[in-house]
């Protein structure tokens, strides 16, 4: 019923429910509009109260307060649903007292023209009186008034639900706000310039459009940090792209120091800040409010002088810096202070930028690689991870890669490799710790002679990297452990070790103590093995290996890459053709992810790749991907139903006289099922009665 003032239908039965989708505010949000009322000015809204509240005040949308030069505001006054526009100004009242009906309100400057709607029918209008010439200096507000330029305070708050608003300027649309939820957040998507406004707090419901947005990394533990290497001087500018997860107080966006002290956080009057200052962190307040969940994008430029924020590319906020002279000794360090054990910041993180006198040097983007989440590095493509082992989460669209193949033991599995060092070995790790923790070992045995590689004291979080070797047991030189990935050779046979670290050698020296005999322990992967069995085990890493070769006498012996077939998974030895799988047969799984092996990409093998078979006969396709989870058969382009392992029995046929079978390895990637690059096996099938002759 469109009638002023009437009731809601009653209903019942096993009828349908439906409705559009909202945004609502419980009274306490406000949405930046980015729009200024202007004599050309035509808005749209509409609504539903969720408080018929009478003279309540509030604002639906609008801009009415002292200094906005020129005024405008749908809200419930004494006049009931009411509307204002004007250089002074001048209010309307509907007589049409609010409720909790769904409405649209228009004002048309243009068309000299308010109105007020219930569903198609328009329940009243009426013709604007003010005198409209000026362009209003504070931005429209939704869901209440905006009382600054900067678009961040307001007054006035409606409870409402707001399905759609819509800005026009001379008959040409600029934002037409549709509700949306992105990444869990409600708010507004505009369908015009693509942006996504909200406002701490805000709800959705009904059938609402949900997407993703941006990709970016979180710590909502408030417990993470990124080392970015990097030093600030009076010439750097750093754009953090960031959004608050929570507002507690004193959370570093980044800093910088000690000879200059830089940084975005939240001050002890509850709002967004900044310092750039030579020797002390002086604060200043940008005056915006705290807000959860909204993106910002602060900029400090130490080269021009000046600070900027803004929120959905609207300007919030500009300053100049007047005391930037020297260079940092310590490295910028995002989401806590520099000293990287305090003030750490709850936040999505969505890109983060670094300039030297205004030439981009730094420009990190969230990423994934293998399931784990940091920044990307788009300029030297390298790639930083949480510095504390505890990692971000991530949403939105973020990118990613696969990387190579690996195997994760999450510090209960160990590989007993049936291998004894000796005098001729040379053993090469491909590997990356999940956590870095005293005595764990990434490979080793240390019996009659000794060959391992582990992390030297009993501390959780810090410890060198070391080897041990020889016929009486002696350390290398250490390096500090962390979670990279990392290649590290023990070369007995040449008398060396070394550690390579994103392609350059961070760790090397020479064995100088005797290697003369053979060990008394195999060796072994994720652990170290304390028996002659190889069945019992210490050091037990959380790690994951990408590859482990073993050399005797300069020629290839093992060579074990991730394996995954059905239930079982483990490394397989591609020289003997064995699988190897945890030897504490512990209850939780090795876990597979990636795909490929040595920047090899998907390859992988299936053999025979061209065979016949007799009448009556079988034969067998096997087939073998680095880190493949399972494998996708067909034949001649037919998908073999149920058939999910590496190996495919195929029986002999009549008809046709060959088939063509293909084989796709399918890979865990970002926890995602990526299909690889299949390749092909041809089976011929031999007539009855063919004989042949071996010569």
């Amino acid at each position: 019923d469109d009638r002023v003032g009437a009731a809601a239908l009653a209903y019942g039965g096993d009828i349908e429910s439906y409705e559009d989708g909202y945004v609502e505010s419980a009274g306490n949000q406000h949405v930046n509009s980015r729009y200024f009322m202007n004599p050309g000015t035509k808005v749209e809204i509409d609504y539903a109260l969720t408080d018929a509240k009478v003279n309540s005040q509030w604002r639906l949308v609008g801009a009415d307060k002292s200094g906005c030069n020129t005024y405008s505001a749908i809200y419930i006054g004494g006049g009931g649903v009411s509307f204002g526009t004007g250089d002074a100004f001048t209010g309307h009242g509907t007589q049409i007292a609010p409720d909790l009906l769904r409405h649209t309100c228009v004002i048309d400057s243009p068309g000299n023209t308010y109105y007020y709607i219930t569903g198609a029918t328009t329940n009243w209008r009426g013709t604007i009186a003010s005198t409209r010439t000026k362009t209003a200096l504070h931005p429209m507000g939704i869901f209440g008034g905006t009382t600054s330029a900067s678009g961040t305070s307001f007054v006035d708050p409606a409870k409402a639900k707001i399905y759609r608003v819509k800005f026009w300027t001379d008959g040409e649309l600029l934002h037409d706000y549709l509700p949306c939820v992105q990444d869990g957040v409600a708010g507004f998507k505009d369908l015009v310039d693509g942006a996504f406004v909200t406002s701490g707090g805000l709800t959705a419901g009904g059938d609402i459009a949900s997407e993703e947005g941006d990709g970016y990394i979180e710590s909502t533990g408030g417990n993470h940090y990124i080392d970015t290497g990097y030093y600030f001087g009076p010439k750097t500018r750093i754009d953090a792209d960031f959004a608050l997860v929570e507002t507690n107080l004193q959370q570093f966006v980044f800093e910088t120091g000690t000879e200059v002290v830089s940084r975005f956080y939240i001050n002890w009057g509850g709002q967004y800040a900044w310092t750039c200052n030579d020797d002390v962190g002086n604060w200043t307040s940008t005056g915006i409010p705290l807000a959860t969940y909204v993106r910002r994008l602060g900029t400090i430029d130490a080269h021009n002088k000046t600070v900027a924020f803004s929120t959905a590319s609207f300007t919030n906020y500009t300053a100049t810096i007047t005391n930037c002279t020297k260079t940092c000794t310590r490295p910028m360090i995002l989401f806590s202070s520099i000293n990287k054990n305090n003030n750490f910041a709850k936040m999505r993180l969505y890109g983060f930028k670094i300039y030297e006198e205004d030439v981009l040097v730094r420009d990190y983007v969230p990423y994934v690689i293998n399931g784990v989440a940091g920044l990307k590095d788009t300029l030297s493509g390298s790639f930083a991870v949480s510095g504390n082992y505890s990692a971000f989460s991530w949403g939105g669209n973020i990118q990613g890669e696969s990387g190579d193949a690996y195997l994760e033991a999450d510090g209960t599995q160990a590989i007993n490799t049936g291998y004894f060092p000796n005098p001729g070995t040379k053993i090469v790790a491909d590997f990356q710790m999940m956590t870095v923790v005293g005595q764990m070992r990434p490979f080793g045995e240390a019996n009659t002679m000794s060959a391992e590689l582990y992390i030297d004291g009993s501390s959780t979080g810090s410890g060198n990297f070391a080897f041990g070797f020889g016929d009486s047991w002696t350390k290398s030189k250490t390096m500090a452990a962390n979670d990279k990935r990392h290649v590290a050779t023990l070369d007995i046979m040449n008398k060396g070790y070394s550690i390579v670290t994103d392609g350059a050698v961070s760790l090397s020296g020479t064995i100088a103590n005797a290697c003369t005999k053979t060990a008394g322990h195999p060796l072994a992967l994720y652990a170290k093995a304390t028996n002659a069995d190889g069945t019992t085990f210490d050091g037990l890493a959380k790690m994951r290996l990408y590859s482990a070769r073993i050399y005797e006498a300069g020629v290839l012996v093992r060579e074990f890459l991730p394996y995954k077939d059905g239930e079982t998974v483990g490394l397989y030895d591609t020289v003997t053709g064995t699988v190897k799988t945890d030897a504490l047969s512990s209850a939780t799984a090795f876990t597979v992810g990636g795909m490929g092996v040595d920047g090899g990409g998907s390859a992988f093998v299936v053999a025979p790749q061209n065979t016949v078979v007799g009448a009556n006969q079988t034969t067998t396709l096997a087939a073998y991907a680095p880190g493949a989870v399972a494998y996708r058969w067909t034949k001649d382009g037919v998908l073999i139903e149920d058939v999910t392992g590496g190996s495919l029995t195929v029986a002999w046929e009549k008809l046709p006289l060959q088939s063509v079978y293909a084989v796709t390895p399918v890979y865990s990637v970002n926890g995602k099922a990526v299909e690889g690059t299949p390749t092909t096996a041809t089976v011929k099938n031999l007539p009855r009665g063919m004989l042949f002759y071996i010569r």
